[in-house]
């Protein structure tokens, strides 16, 4: 099994409209808190002041791209024609650099765009939806779907669709690039993986509401009056429709199975990815 590197705590439920409503609860891990305890002692171990202190790494980082108001939506994207409603909010993109990993199991970075609404209109602000979007199928290496409007990125077609079909409606949207496009460092990308989609999709909304959550904290005027209310939509379009699926299931499963979640009360510390703090925890299981 592939294993992310960020946590994942989601509860996914479905309705008959196929449209499907994901709602943020931490999943109880009692039976984890010996292990916790054992991560917590090993961490105080390099408090010290030598050369072996344990240096704790945040590799989740977010950049300004672009922003648009209304007026630019509207009358700039070139959009006639596309059945795309009138424009209700501004919006501000930026690019959240993630870690990941490959089809391998191998650590890896990816980058995602992240789209928020502004304005005064209440759709523009307060507690706002969640869009995970997975893009369709594309060999252009440069695909970045930060690129919004910009004419000489090949993912412009459809990420200037979606920032003005759902964040310019009042949805944040994250869209990962995926692993192996854009500043991606692997040199290849896993198409219809299932299993790794699904797990680089599942780390571009934990780094993305990461960001959120840091920026708001910080004060960040592109974020302070936006809110994430908790609701999640998964969608896609073309190879994107097969990964918008695979997360569903990735995150049911989650929410079914908290035990293989253990590692994200200890991001980035002393586990580098869930599959090597899943390997440590059954090691210590083993000597118990």
């Amino acid at each position: 099994m592939i294993k992310s590197t960020t946590g994942t705590n989601t509860k996914l439920s479905t309705d008959a409209s196929h449209s499907m409503s994901i709602t943020n609860h931490k999943p109880t891990m009692s039976r984890c808190l010996l292990s916790v305890a054992i991560a917590s002692s090993l961490l105080l171990v390099g408090c010290g002041d030598d050369d072996n202190d344990i240096i704790v790494r945040n590799d989740t980082s977010v950049e300004s791209i672009s922003s648009f108001s209304t007026a630019q939506i509207d009358g700039q994207f070139g959009l006639n024609g596309t059945a795309t409603p009138a424009a209700k909010c501004d919006i501000k993109i930026e690019k959240v650099s993630y870690p990941t990993v490959g089809a391998a199991g191998e650590r890896t970075n990816a980058t995602a765009a992240l789209m928020l609404p502004s304005g005064d209109s209440a759709d523009c602000q307060g507690d706002r939806p969640i869009l995970l979007y997975a893009h369709g199928t594309t060999t252009d290496k440069d695909y970045d779907f930060t690129q919004v409007a910009n004419t000489q990125n090949p993912a412009v077609g459809e990420s200037t669709l979606i920032a003005a079909n759902f964040a310019a409606q009042g949805y944040i949207v994250v869209a990962p690039n995926y692993a192996g496009y854009d500043d991606s460092k692997l040199d290849y990308h896993p198409y219809l993986v299932a299993e790794q989609q699904a797990t680089d999709m599942a780390d571009a909304l934990d780094s993305a509401r990461e960001i959120i959550a840091r920026q708001k904290r910080a004060n960040d005027s592109d974020y302070v009056n936006v809110d994430d209310s908790g609701k999640l939509f998964i969608s896609g379009y073309s190879q994107g429709g097969h990964v918008a699926m695979a997360t569903a299931r990735l995150l049911e499963h989650a929410q079914q199975n908290p035990m293989e979640w253990l590692y994200s009360l200890i991001p980035n510390l002393l586990c580098s990815s869930r599959q090597l703090c899943m390997q440590e925890y059954s090691l210590f299981q083993s000597y118990a």
